[in-house]
């Protein structure tokens, strides 16, 4: 909380040769202190410490009484004008007051300065160019929700939950995403909070509840009628590359910026298995697995084509939205049903972690490694997905429950005692 307390001092010590000394205005804010000259000088004989002010009425007492109080005066209305924001600092103050005030960034202006350095991060390699058009799509929203740039120290709780319910509202966007938005935003603010620009970062002001959302995955009989669709013909050459490699990911867990830019060399030979080794794209994590048949039978099909075209990718992959487009009819083709699951390339990942591996037994922590998981919690809720067992448990025990019933002997009707 805000706190200021201001105070007259007169610096005795520092006495001149005409035998007065300066005064200076005191000015505490939340614990911390500065002092700010007023260009005021009053023998100390005519000073009141108490009441803070030169003693008498001589025109050099009423001077200087003036000039304090003017000081006095600047110092609680640029205050009152910027306490709300919670950005203010004492040496905000002093710097309003001795005419040296810092720049006052915008929070648009400080987003595009983020941007810049970003897409600097994007050109070495440092950056995902993913995140970097994420943080642009959040700018871009956050610019349309106020309309015209504002002071970053304006930016507070309330400002983060309006944006919130903006974009849930007149954006349509999903409950998560808003919040991942948000936080985005907060990355800024984090460096306005570090720069000294604002007091303190208002994101501990937002507080939204994240809504549980289930990771969709295929069943085991899905994916087997997804492999075993016939895409040879040429017309469908490139439905067969976007299965490909779909498939691929079904079975080794890599999202598709990964496999976009897979190569040869991450995968290696290893007491007589073939073992793909890799970065993920996204966080940098090193992460593994052993490649079962169906991925090293993708592997041997595109052979030729990485011989042709000299490259060390280990097959060929269409952007992402081409490749999602291309799975909503292979989907189809699958007869795969869209209101149980809407197909896009993520689901291979879904897949891999709960049909293929731990649905088959493998232990929690080894499929959190083989996906790249920066903590176990991140693969747990795949576990989730783990509902057959329980639902077939389930039928057996009502099956069971209903031979009981129909094997117990019927009650007499109107006998027994009463109770």
């Amino acid at each position: 909380m805000n706190t200021l307390h201001t105070q007259n001092y007169l610096q005795s010590f520092r006495q001149k040769k005409d035998g007065t000394a300066p005064v200076v205005i005191r000015v505490s804010l939340n614990a911390k202190r500065v002092e700010i000259p007023t260009g005021v000088s009053v023998d100390p004989k005519k000073w009141d410490d108490t009441k803070q002010r030169a003693k008498g009425t001589s025109i050099e007492s009423a001077t200087a009484n003036s000039i304090l109080e003017s000081y006095r005066a600047k110092i609680t209305n640029f205050y009152n004008e910027n306490f709300m924001s919670g950005g203010i600092t004492a040496d905000d103050i002093k710097n309003y007051v001795t005419g040296k005030r810092k720049k006052t960034y915008g929070i648009l202006e400080l987003y595009d300065i983020h941007m810049a350095q970003a897409q600097e991060l994007v050109k070495i390699g440092e950056l995902v160019r993913a995140t970097y058009v994420k943080h642009r799509t959040v700018r871009n929203h956050f610019a349309d929700f106020i309309g015209k740039d504002m002071p970053v120290s304006k930016v507070d709780g309330n400002v983060l939950n309006d944006f919130h319910h903006y974009l849930r509202t007149k954006k349509g966007i999903s409950n998560n995403t808003t919040m991942k938005y948000v936080y985005s935003l907060g990355q800024v603010l984090n460096i306005a909070d570090e720069k000294n620009y604002i007091l303190k970062t208002p994101m501990r002001q937002y507080k939204p509840k994240k809504e549980k959302k289930r990771p969709r995955s295929l069943t085991r009989d899905e994916l087997h009628r997804i492999e075993e669709l016939d895409l040879s013909h040429e017309k469908r050459k490139s439905l067969d590359v976007v299965r490909d490699s779909f498939i691929f990911c079904c079975y080794t867990g890599l999202s598709y910026s990964d496999i976009k830019k897979l190569t040869l060399d991450r995968i290696e030979d290893r007491d007589g298995e073939k073992i793909l080794m890799y970065n993920r794209k996204k966080n940098q994590k090193e992460a593994g697995t052993v490649l079962f048949d169906e991925p090293l039978a993708i592997l041997n099909k595109y052979a030729e084509w990485r011989e042709i075209t000299n490259t060390k990718l280990v097959m060929p992959v269409l952007s992402n939205p081409k490749s999602n487009l291309k799975l909503k009819t292979i989907q189809e083709m699958a007869r795969i049903s869209l209101e149980r699951i809407n197909l896009t390339f993520h689901v291979s990942r879904h897949t891999f972690a709960s049909a293929v591996t731990l649905r088959e037994g493998l232990d929690m922590s080894k499929v959190s490694s083989a996906l790249g998981h920066s903590s176990i919690a991140q693969t747990e809720q795949y576990a989730e997905l783990l509902t057959d067992d329980v639902i077939e448990g389930m039928k057996v025990l009502r099956d069971r429950l209903r031979q009981q019933k129909q094997e117990r002997p019927s009650s007499a009707k109107g006998g027994g005692d009463g109770v």
